[in-house]
């Protein structure tokens, strides 16, 4: 085991520990949460910047980036509360142990996702030496791991670049 394997573990295991003590449900609702919060910051804040460029007069270019804020920062609280509305109507079904363990899962393929697109973009720049990645544990399943999950994420990479780009015209 090296400084890669530990350096691997470590989300694992905090994100299984954060799994087990959410629960499944407060797990899927913070993450559609962020997801659905990206998503309709980035697609509804054109609706929202010209209210806030009334209110704004000389500061009319922090229109935009308030608007994306304010959606994302609304959208994410409003999934939380559903999802720990759920998460209470989960507990009283005594569906509790369940969801706990589910969620340690959940929350271990969470930081899966998150590890495989770090890799990713560590292997196209080549951080990682070769002798450190051949004496690694963790690193084949995590590379098998990204081979599937990065074929999904590359698909939406053009997507997210375009609405990236679009974002930025608004601003300057």
């Amino acid at each position: 085991m090296n400084y890669l394997d530990i350096i691997i573990a470590i989300p694992l295991i905090y994100g299984m520990i954060k799994g087990f003590s959410n629960g499944l449900i407060k797990e899927i609702a913070s993450l559609l949460g962020l997801l659905i919060g990206i998503y309709v910051a980035i697609n509804f804040s054109s609706y929202l910047t010209p209210k806030f460029t009334q209110f704004l007069k000389g500061y009319e270019k922090f229109a935009p980036i308030i608007s994306v804020v304010l959606l994302f920062i609304v959208s994410v609280i409003s999934i939380k509360i559903l999802g720990y509305i759920m998460d209470k109507f989960i507990k009283a079904m005594a569906l509790g142990f369940i969801s706990i363990l589910l969620g340690g899962v959940f929350g271990f393929f969470k930081i899966v996702v998150i590890l495989s697109f770090l890799l990713s973009l560590t292997n196209e720049r080549g951080f990682i030496g070769k002798q450190t990645q051949q004496q690694s544990h963790l690193l084949p399943p995590l590379k098998k791991a990204s081979k599937i999950i990065m074929p999904e994420l590359n698909k939406n990479k053009e997507i997210i670049v375009e609405e990236a780009k679009k974002y930025r015209k608004t601003i300057n």
